[in-house]
């Protein structure tokens, strides 16, 4: 992992979150990330991280079960900085 190196500091790598942010930013960038797409499939199937609500998202799901509420500010700082956008968009 790259957490504690600093050749990736600055970087979306070596945070708690980072995985998820580069998802997330694929999501609003068009990947399929519905509540029966491959993505929210794979993380009930393969990771057990199953969502309690049929109906969500892949992103709705990270905010609601993966992200402390406290932390959504980093988190889309994250996603933001891959998708090069400027302020908050969820």
């Amino acid at each position: 992992t790259a957490a504690g190196d600093d050749a990736y500091r600055g970087m979306v790598a070596g945070d708690q979150f980072s995985q998820l942010a580069w998802q997330v930013a694929a999501c609003r960038l068009g990947l399929a990330c519905g509540p029966n797409s491959m993505l929210m499939t794979s993380y009930c199937a393969n990771g057990g991280i199953c969502s309690k609500d049929p109906g969500q998202d892949f992103e709705s799901f990270v905010y609601d079960a993966a992200v402390p509420r406290q932390s959504e500010g980093r988190m889309n700082q994250l996603v933001d900085s891959l998708r090069g956008a400027r302020g908050g968009k969820r």
